[in-house]
This record gives structure tokens, sequence and C-alpha cells, in this order.
């Protein structure tokens, strides 16, 4: 068993290693940042921070877009958003959640 699992091995080291170059080789963050935010706090606090981030990472461009909590929830399930800042419980169900997983990141 051991020596039919070793060539599947030895690919998944080579892939991480290749990963970890990538991610060296980039010494200043740069691109589009899409990040969701809840209404109230996406014109008052939210803003006041992405000044903070510009200033050591200019060539990061901040999107912001604001909406409820489930809006931006979809958003990031759909790849919309990179991330988002939400309240209290969803409504989203477990179970719906978990399908969600199975099709879009199982294999």
């Amino acid at each position: 068993m051991g020596q039919r699992l070793l060539p599947y091995a030895t690919r998944i080291h080579e892939l991480l290693a290749e990963a970890q170059r990538a991610v060296r080789d980039e010494t200043t963050p740069s691109g589009e940042l899409r990040v969701g935010s809840l209404e109230d706090d996406g014109g008052t606090s939210f803003a006041a921070y992405s000044d903070d981030l510009h200033a050591p990472l200019p060539d990061v461009d901040l999107q912001i877009e604001t909406g409820p909590t489930e809006a931006m929830i979809d958003g990031v399930l759909e790849r919309r958003l990179d991330g988002a800042f939400v309240s209290g419980r969803s409504r989203i169900r477990i179970s719906s959640w978990c399908r969600w997983l199975k099709k879009n990141w199982c294999w």
C-alpha cells in the first residue's frame, strides 16, 4: 500500500514546495482586495481603517462593498468578495453550507 501512495506523497510535497516559493516571491502584497462590511460599518468605522491599510500597502486596491449580513456571506461563498465582516447569527443553514463545501471544495 505504501509503495502505491509514494508517488502521490511525492507530488504533494513538490506542489507544497512550489506553493511556498510562489508566496515567498511576492515581497509586497498587491492587487485587489474585496471586503464586505455591514451597511452600518461600511460608511463609518471601516472606511477609517482603509487609510491605515493603504499607507503600508499602497499596491493593494481595497474595494469595500456594503450590505446586510446575508448578502456579505453570499458574496464570499460566490467568490465576489475575499472576506466580509458580518454580525450575529446568520440564517444560513449548516446543511446548505456543507452542500456548498462538498460541491465546490471536495473531490
